[in-house]
């Protein structure tokens, strides 16, 4: 799971990397790599963190995973003209890349295999090299659809009804677990997230895929285990059985947005009721807000 380049060698950091689509038959990905300490002009030494952005690939199947055997090739740049796909490498300033050539090889649960070669522009400080070969070998992370729509009238009484409606002019629904639709500021307007739908042999499967983490992300994910290992001790929270493990990272998320007191624990406790694997929460905002407060 790499990118290689000008003889430099960058492990991909797959917590923030990931393939998406769209219900209306786009694709892309983005991955980001591990911050690397490589040689430069001169033999100096910089600490280099590359992210390869491909957006708005022709998406012609019905299944999300009909994205596997799909192979693109591209002659010159692609810089998403009048609606062409758009694709890039950031080193240190934006660079294009060129005759390149995209796989997807092959798919494991929610992750999809995918191959990426070709040449690109590498651009740091002064030192500007066109042309460089590169490749790309990694598995990235399929997190599902997500699109905003709006339901007036009658359509407003079953939202869930109207996205999947929506969602089955372009793809099979049945690739998808239901949706979770959230009202948005807008009157009318709602978000529908569509989770990939995967067999119980593809999540056994899927268990497998291991992602690295940052020493720092470590911690934090720790410290959020520890926290709803804790609430579900105090009887604050119940929870599917594996719920910990399964709501760890969004838990970090949330929490690292920030705030203090009864605000940010009454965001936790509206992002909590809202996942699948809780099954009841009681505990007030202001208990909450004084646990949060003090250990996170």
């Amino acid at each position: 799971m790499l990118f290689r380049s000008k003889g430099w060698s960058f492990p991909v950091d797959e917590e923030f990397s990931k393939i998406w689509l769209t219900p209306k038959g786009a694709w892309g990905l983005s991955v980001r790599c591990k911050s690397t300490k490589v040689k430069v002009v001169g033999a100096i030494e910089e600490t280099l963190a590359p992210r390869l952005i491909i957006d708005d690939l022709t998406f012609m199947g019905s299944h999300w995973q009909d994205l596997v055997g799909m192979e693109i090739a591209q002659e010159g740049a692609w810089h998403g003209d009048e609606g062409e796909p758009s694709a890039s490498l950031v080193v240190e300033q934006r660079g294009d890349l060129r005759e390149s050539t995209i796989r997807v090889v092959g798919c494991e649960g929610k992750y999809f295999e995918v191959e990426v070669d070709g040449e690109c522009d590498i651009f740091i400080d002064d030192d500007h090299d066109k042309d460089v070969p590169f490749t790309l070998k990694t598995k990235l992370v399929f997190e599902g659809v997500q699109f905003r729509f709006r339901a007036d009238g009658l359509d407003s009484r079953e939202p869930e009804r109207k996205a999947i409606e929506l969602l089955s002019k372009y793809l099979e629904p049945e690739g998808f677990m239901p949706p979770v639709v959230e009202s948005l500021t807008e009157p009318g307007l709602y978000m529908a997230k569509f989770a990939p739908q995967v067999s119980e042999e593809e999540v056994s499967g899927e268990t497998a895929v291991e992602i690295e983490l940052s020493p720092e992300m470590r911690v934090l994910h720790q410290s959020a285990t520890e926290l709803l290992g804790g609430m579900v001790k105090q009887e604050w929270l119940e929870l599917e059985d594996g719920g910990v493990a399964k709501l760890v990272p969004g838990m970090v998320d949330i929490l690292e947005l920030g705030g203090r007191g009864t605000r940010r624990a009454e965001r936790v406790s509206d992002w909590l009721i809202d996942q699948d694997d809780v099954i009841d929460l009681h505990v007030n905002d202001e208990d909450l807000a004084s646990v949060l407060d003090k250990f996170w």
